[in-house]
């Protein structure tokens, strides 16, 4: 029995007593197990498309699977000049004559072993003719990646001979939660699956999965995310009495221009490929220093920006008991922060709506600095992922009321930053000419306003005044946000403008302050596990140097309007402010 047979047989195939008794007793180790195999291919056929979009002709196909399930090369459009490279292994006897009956005579499919090894088989198809290693190449490597022990080696040789602009998709099953922190390491379904097919098969964590694309090669990300399957119907045993459905793990990692890490470097380069740091004046951090962005942390739990963003696409009203979604866009959000975000609009459905509402109040004091105050330039601070189809991002609202205008959105997480630089890539150079994307801690506030960027090297002229939006920061920091703001001001020009939002306390005993305490301890299960919440007797003492727009300090509501009616929460207090830096 071959791993070919097994995963047919999970897709659906059923003309193998063998391969059958083996999926009933992979079922009983991992309920679900079947679903990924239609998620993983789900998944390779949206890889495709977006490949194809972004002028990709070239795919690498790692071992593939046996009909039912369909090949990569009848997902193609014919007479799109296509040519797909199949790499085989010499064990599935059953997958090479399926190929060289069905793609005989067919002069854009090719297929070859992986002899002697990965690098040595693309050198050889180049030289064949079969692929052209001088162009970005699609290698969609999907699950195969779970069945080596040594993946490294594989994406190694991969980097080795693939040119700049190539891609690399992978999927990737995770192991259940309650085994990643203490249980053993080889769980029983690896166990059983090698058993029935002589093949490897090696679960991994969202961390794992990241770091083969980290050391010793540093691939850019284009896509890393998780996909939840949904048991099917069947004679397996209940996800609830066994284990929870698995998740899959989906990432695209595109091969920059730049060379391999070296070991004795060990500095990221890619932050160096977007912007450079002037070398004077000193980088100015405050104290304590806030959370600072980890993509290890962040690919293992929640985090605040990818759980809001998915609140932010939620459709219908908060607390409306419309059920969890497909967000419009998948664009870095994770399992883990679904269920999470689900669980925090089921308790706390007022934070739902005091997200969309400081969303409005962000474009209210864009608005505000661009017509009354004739500003151009903007920081938006805590940069939210790009939402919707359409990858809108704060500097899509800048352009609606600004002419060319030069923006900076600070993300404070690694997936956030990743997708903004994508999607300003993606509105293209000749909108975007001085808009970028940079990572940086709250605490740090010198750095991001002096870097230079590219193309161009350009920097924010802070001889002219500059918005800069804070909203939501205060409440992910227990510092100083006076200090945080006199930063700020110390930084920028006469006549700048600074927006603030930040969540405030209530009394002891009300609804609104059992739904903050609620929303805290859902908080705890994120890479900011605290929630510090700011009165407005607060806030108001960290304007000294600036003049306050009226109203002055005010509820989110005098900008967002009132929550809805139905809602069946209490407004959870959120605090906001307009200030304009006085003349020095």
């Amino acid at each position: 029995m071959t791993r070919a047979g097994v995963r047919a047989a999970l897709g659906g195939l059923r003309d193998d007593i063998g391969a059958d008794a083996a999926v009933s007793r992979l079922r009983h180790c991992l309920p679900g197990i079947e679903a990924t195999i239609a998620a993983e291919y789900r998944e390779r056929n949206r890889v495709i498309t977006r490949a194809l979009e972004d002028g990709l002709r070239q795919f690498v196909v790692f071992y593939p699977d046996r009909p039912p399930l369909r090949p990569a090369h009848e997902r193609l459009p014919a007479g799109a000049g296509c040519r797909v490279l199949y790499v085989l292994d010499d064990r599935e006897a059953a997958v090479r004559s399926w190929l060289a009956s069905s793609c005989r005579g067919n002069s854009d499919v090719a297929w070859l072993p992986d002899y002697p090894d990965i690098e040595g088989c693309l050198r050889a198809a180049d030289v064949a003719g079969d692929i052209t290693l001088s162009e970005p190449v699609c290698v969609l490597i999907g699950g195969a990646i779970q069945h080596t022990r040594t993946p490294e080696t594989m994406l190694s040789g991969l980097w080795n001979v693939m040119p700049a602009g190539s891609w690399v998709w992978v999927s990737q099953v995770s192991p259940p939660p309650q085994t990643t922190a203490s249980g053993p390491r080889r769980l029983p379904v690896e166990a059983e699956f090698e058993m029935c097919t002589q093949s490897p098969l090696v679960l991994r964590t969202a961390a794992e999965l990241e770091h083969l694309f980290v050391e010793p090669c540093e691939w850019d990300f284009l896509h890393f995310g998780g996909i939840e399957t949904q048991t099917p119907s069947g004679d397996g045993p209940s996800p609830s009495t066994v284990q929870p459905v698995p998740e899959m793990l989906t990432l695209i990692a595109r091969r920059p221009a730049r060379t391999r890490r070296s070991s004795s470097d060990g500095a990221s380069a890619v932050q160096e490929d977007l912007s450079t740091v002037p070398s004077s004046p000193d980088p100015y951090s405050l104290t304590p220093p806030g959370t600072v962005p980890d993509q290890a942390a962040e690919v293992d739990h929640p985090t605040v920006g990818r759980l809001s963003a998915y609140l932010l696409d939620k459709p219908g009203e908060p607390g409306t008991g419309d059920q969890p979604h497909e967000p419009p866009t998948d664009m870095g959000v994770f399992v883990a922060d679904r269920h999470l975000a689900d669980a925090i609009d089921a308790e706390v459905p007022g934070y739902r709506w005091c997200l969309r509402a400081q969303r409005d109040f962000l474009h209210r004091v864009i608005n505000f600095a661009a017509r009354d105050k004739g500003i151009r330039q903007f920081v938006i601070l805590r940069a939210s992922l790009p939402a919707g189809l359409g990858a809108t991002t704060p500097h899509t609202a800048v352009k609606a009321v600004v002419n060319a205008p030069t923006t900076l959105l600070v993300a404070r997480e690694t997936i956030t930053w990743a997708y903004l630089n994508l999607a300003l890539a993606k509105a293209g150079p000749a909108d975007d000419k001085r808009a970028a994307a940079i990572l940086a801690g709250i605490h740090d506030v010198h750095r991001p306003l002096h870097m230079t960027h590219k193309p161009g090297n350009w920097s924010l002229d802070l001889t002219e005044p500059v918005c800069v939006t804070v909203v939501g920061d205060p409440s992910h920091w227990p510092g100083d946000v006076a200090a945080l703001i006199r930063a700020y001001r110390d930084e920028i020009a006469d006549g700048s403008v600074i927006g603030v939002s930040a969540l405030g306390p209530a009394p002891a005993g009300t609804a609104e302050a059992a739904a903050l305490d609620a929303l805290s301890r859902h908080f705890g299960e994120t890479t900011e596990p605290h929630l510090t919440l700011r009165s407005d007797a607060e806030i108001l003492g960290w304007f000294d140097g600036w003049t306050l727009e009226p109203p002055g300090v005010a509820p989110v509501s005098h900008w967002a309007g009132p929550p809805p009616e139905n809602l069946p929460g209490p407004e959870l207090p959120v605090w906001c402010a307009i200030a304009t830096k006085a003349a020095s």
